[in-house]
């Protein structure tokens, strides 16, 4: 056994903790893999997912990160017990129907890929709690994400995404969105639904108006609205007490439209 075959079974059982953190696959094809939890293959130049992945039918998380994967095959859906799946950075474009399996993922990474939409695919893990897909290509939200009643982070920034269904406002679990760089137009009053949110990243759209129900979010931490088309905020919007507000009702404005600063009276 070389140098690194063993240094990664030695990884294996150390305080026994289950976990491959190298690539070095071939070694491991006779041993015992049956116990690993968890799978850190991120920056290691992948081109595709090694075979034996899909054979451990235990794991938990699995890390795919920044490598150069362009295919995630069906038999990801072996991996019944998996809760994490990152696979951000590469250059992915779709996802196979089998991740239908995936019944237990709570976090899918899919950010800095190459997908045009949502993969309806997801619309059925029911236990998804994080959701990223910035820096893409979207174009579209599918008004299935209104099945995904668990999720309470959806990051949809930096896409090209120019309305946002209503079926959002399913989202009662929500605390942070994300849609921030976008060509969006219209906030649908739905949104006032989600009253657990805390971080609602908005700027940078083309955004002409904010719904008066946005005034319902008492537990707002966070409302960015910056760099917008808004020239008017509902009063109940500006009645809002954020406790680090992203926005002055002064300064967003001016960075809106380009104009000096208004008083709180001529933006309310």
């Amino acid at each position: 056994m070389n140098y690194l075959c063993f240094f990664c079974i030695l990884l294996l059982f150390i305080n026994n903790i289950y976990a491959i953190v190298c690539s070095d696959f071939e070694c491991l094809e006779n041993n015992d893999i049956e116990e690993i939890t968890d799978v850190y293959l991120n920056k290691e130049k992948l081109t595709e997912i090694p075979n034996i992945v899909f054979k451990l039918e235990n794991l938990k998380t699995l890390d795919l990160s920044r490598n150069q994967i362009s295919t995630i095959p069906k038999e990801i859906g072996n991996l019944k017990n998996l809760q994490i799946l990152s696979l951000g950075y590469n250059q992915i474009s779709t996802i196979p129907k089998e991740i239908n399996n995936l019944k237990k993922l709570r976090g899918l990474w899919l950010d800095n890929n190459q997908f045009t939409t949502i993969p309806e695919e997801i619309s059925n893990l029911n236990n998804l709690s994080d959701l990223w897909l910035d820096n893409n290509q979207i174009t579209t939200i599918p008004k299935e994400i209104g099945n995904l009643e668990n999720l309470s982070a959806l990051l949809l920034g930096y896409n090209q995404i120019t309305t946002i269904p209503k079926e959002i406002g399913n989202l009662v679990n929500h605390t942070s969105i994300q849609l921030h760089n976008n060509q969006i137009t219209i906030i649908p009053k739905e949104i006032g639904n989600l009253v657990k949110l805390e971080y609602l990243y908005l700027n940078d759209n083309q955004i002409t108006s904010i719904p008066e129900e946005v005034g319902n979010l008492k537990k707002l931490y966070v409302l960015d609205v910056r760099n917008n088309d808004i020239t008017k905020l509902p009063k109940k919007v500006c009645k809002l007490k954020t406790n680090k507000n992203r926005f002055s009702l002064e300064d967003f404005i001016r960075r809106s439209v380009g104009l000096p600063s208004y008083s709180d009276e001529e933006l309310c």
